[in-house]
């Protein structure tokens, strides 16, 4: 069974592998030419094409994009176990642990100076138990979006923006005090930057710098608090993250929605890297 490398993104990854052949392989003039298939969602379809026309074009190399609209990573497994995936798939690094464990990528080697060109929280988001499974393209980040018609002036601080919420609420003219993705069991992904903002992260991080899971930080008005947290309350949290998980919506506030709750606060929009988690 041939493994994989991820030629990932820190949200969005690029996984590459080695169905071509091995790695580092050297083909002889009598080779048929050299290829590249990439599989894609089709939403990023359009970009893909349009780099892997100019990589063709100064490589000599073609490029086969293969568009998978549903269950990518569970397609691009299922084939890679087979020995009939793509060269190239594009997802997010937070499949990097999923795929370790089945098997089918192995780690990337990158140098210093390749590492230096990258900013370093898109690194740690492509690195898993101490080695890099990706090479980063693009980051995203959660935002608070206000609506200026309904709160001209943007709150410095997450008091005065409940402030404002709850007098536009008193007077009618919103439904929520601040309309933040949550559901019915809740969405820890947009809720990440004010847990951060407060001080607080999810996991600690060993000597060598691995996600530590017996370890968590509390928000609080001083010093964030450091937790240990014993193994069965670590499996209960990590089984309510897989369920939320499974429900999760990656809805966001929307001006059209014209409510006044979503407004940048200082450090609410903190960019945040965490183990399964996306930065697109």
């Amino acid at each position: 069974m041939p493994k994989w490398k991820i030629v990932a993104a820190a949200t969005v990854c690029v996984l590459a592998g080695g169905g071509c052949g091995s790695p580092g392989a050297v083909a002889d003039d009598s080779a048929a030419p050299l290829s590249l298939t990439i599989w894609v969602d089709d939403k990023r379809a359009p970009a893909v094409r349009e780099a892997a026309d100019r990589f063709a074009a100064e490589s000599g190399i073609s490029v086969v994009t293969d568009v998978v609209a549903k269950d990518l990573q569970t397609s691009f497994v299922t084939a890679a176990q087979a020995g009939k995936g793509p060269d190239l798939v594009l997802g997010a690094h937070d499949w990097i642990g999923n795929l370790v464990q089945n098997g089918v990528i192995d780690p990337l080697q990158m140098t210093d100076a390749a590492r230096a060109r990258f900013d370093p929280l898109a690194i740690k988001g492509v690195t898993f138990d101490g080695q890099l499974y990706g090479v980063p393209f693009a980051v995203a980040n959660v935002v608070l979006i206000r609506n200026t018609e309904l709160a001209p002036e943007a709150p410095k601080t997450m008091e005065e923006l409940v402030a404002k919420g709850t007098e536009l609420k008193k007077a009618g003219r919103v439904s929520e005090i601040m309309d933040l993705p949550q559901g019915a069991v809740g969405d820890a992904y947009h809720l990440y930057p004010l847990f951060t903002s407060g001080g607080g992260y999810l996991f600690g991080r060993d000597a060598d710098g691995n996600y530590d899971p017996r370890t968590s930080g509390w928000p609080s008005p001083g010093p964030s608090r450091r937790s240990r947290r014993s193994p069965s309350s670590v499996r209960r949290a990590r089984a309510r993250s897989s369920a939320r998980s499974a429900t999760r919506t990656r809805s966001g506030c929307s001006p059209a929605a014209r409510r006044p709750s979503c407004s940048p606060v200082p450090g609410s929009s903190r960019r945040s890297t965490r183990p399964g988690s996306r930065t697109t």
